[in-house]
């Protein structure tokens, strides 16, 4: 073959640069002109990926879910990851002194909540909210009305306990009325 035979082909690749919105961290990729794409997923705790759009903020922000399945840009873009929060349930141990009627209820990532309050079978106790752990103890997650104190942040199951609090403290006094 001679020299005069060979041609020169130029492809230009551009960057395709992600912003993760506060998810692990995703490389850039570099893609020409019909390339096939193989989009990375990126990971957020409480949160389920949605998609990439080209506007931060995803459908909220009017933007458009990248979809391509080949690179048709002729320039460089900045993909944004859209997150759709998690949902997880919180299970209910009232202890001895309460009922309840639900046994379970579900409660999405990072919402402010309200969950069902349990009623007292002991005259001296009332309900004054669900917590971490028994009689009160550990974090306070609800009011006395099962409202939440602070949004959802648990990215997992959790059993939640009734804490009561002391309304009616006596004391018998031997040979008293």
């Amino acid at each position: 073959e001679r020299p005069s035979d060979w041609a020169t082909v130029t492809v230009n690749a551009y960057k395709i640069s992600f912003d993760s919105r506060g998810g692990k961290a995703v490389a850039p990729i570099y893609k020409a002109l019909g390339d096939k794409l193989d989009m990375p997923i990126s990971e957020l705790d409480g949160y389920e990926f949605d998609a990439w759009y080209n506007l931060p903020g995803g459908p909220a922000s009017n933007a458009a879910k990248f979809t391509d399945e080949y690179f048709n840009a002729t320039n460089d873009i900045m993909l944004y990851a859209n997150w759709t929060s998690r949902t997880y349930n919180v299970t209910f141990n009232v202890g001895t002194y309460g009922i309840m009627d639900t046994e379970s209820v579900a409660v999405r990532y990072n919402n402010h909540f309200k969950l069902p309050v349990a009623t007292s079978q002991d005259t001296t106790k009332v309900f004054g909210g669900w917590y971490e752990e028994a009689n009160g103890q550990g974090i306070q997650y609800t009011d006395a009305e099962g409202n939440s104190l602070s949004p959802w942040v648990d990215a997992r199951d959790v059993t939640l306990h009734a804490g009561w609090i002391e309304v009616l403290n006596y004391k018998l006094i031997d040979g008293g009325t």
